[in-house]
Formats: structure tokens, C-alpha cells, sequence
């Protein structure tokens, strides 16, 4: 704050306290102000154009996806699963195939007969190639 004196009596002289000017708002650039009318011009129509009617205000809402199929799981548990195993038990179809491939029946590891009936008579074979494809 800047003081000034002020006389009240010729022998008395008083400091008073004056507010100082605030100072000069910069003058916005070419580029503030078109910024500046786009927002304006925004605000205003989006306040002055009505929705359409029968439109919605919110996004779509999704299609359900259909129920996962639920089938046995392949190592032959019998459980209902949506994949192809239950979890954990593709480890033990897998080691039975590597039991197989190794020289052994699916008898003999004690493969479930639905495992036995899916690798066919030719089930050596037929346990490699799953092997191979899963990257056992």
C-alpha cells in the first residue's frame, strides 16, 4: 500500500494508507481469445440444442452375450466346465499323455475311459500329436 500525507491543521501533518492500483490485465493473444469464443460458442449450443426425441441420452447398451456351453471336462472328471478343463486338470490330462507317449496304455496311468475313447486305437499317436499341439 503507497501512503500519501494528507494536512488536517497546519501543524499537524497525517499518513494515511491508500490502496494501491491493482495492476492492468494483460490483453489476451490472437490465439486465447478464438479459444476463449470456441468455448462460449459451445456452452451455448449445448445448452440451446434440445435431443432429438425417441433418442437416447446414454451409449447403447450391449447385446447379452449367449450362455457359455457347458460340456465335460477333458480329462474326464465329469465336471461341467465352459473351456476345456477344470483348472489344474489340464496338468493331469497332460501327464498322461506324456505317460503315453512315453510306452504306456491309458490303462495302465489310470486315463479315464472317456480319455481312451478320444485317443482312439491308435492312441500313441494320437497323445503325441496333443503334446506337440499344446507344447508339452
Amino acid at each position: 500500500m503507497a501512503t500519501t500525507q494528507t494536512q488536517l491543521e497546519p501543524e499537524q501533518e497525517v499518513e494515511q494508507e491508500v490502496p494501491a492500483a491493482a495492476p492492468a490485465p494483460k490483453p489476451l493473444t490472437a490465439a486465447q481469445r478464438e479459444r476463449l469464443n470456441n468455448l462460449k460458442r459451445k456452452a451455448g449450443a449445448a445448452k440451446a440444442t434440445p435431443l432429438p426425441k425417441g433418442k437416447a441420452t446414454v451409449a447403447k447398451a450391449r447385446t447379452p452375450k449367449p450362455p457359455r456351453q457347458l460340456h465335460p471336462c477333458l480329462c474326464g472328471c465329469g465336471e461341467q466346465v465352459g473351456g476345456r478343463f477344470r483348472m489344474g486338470h489340464d496338468g493331469r490330462y497332460y501327464g498322461w499323455m506324456k505317460r503315453i507317449v512315453g510306452g504306456k496304455s491309458p490303462k495302465e496311468v489310470g486315463a479315464s475311459s472317456s480319455v481312451t475313447r478320444a485317443l482312439g486305437p491308435d492312441f500313441r499317436r494320437a497323445a503325441a500329436k496333443v503334446l506337440k499341439e499344446s507344447g508339452h
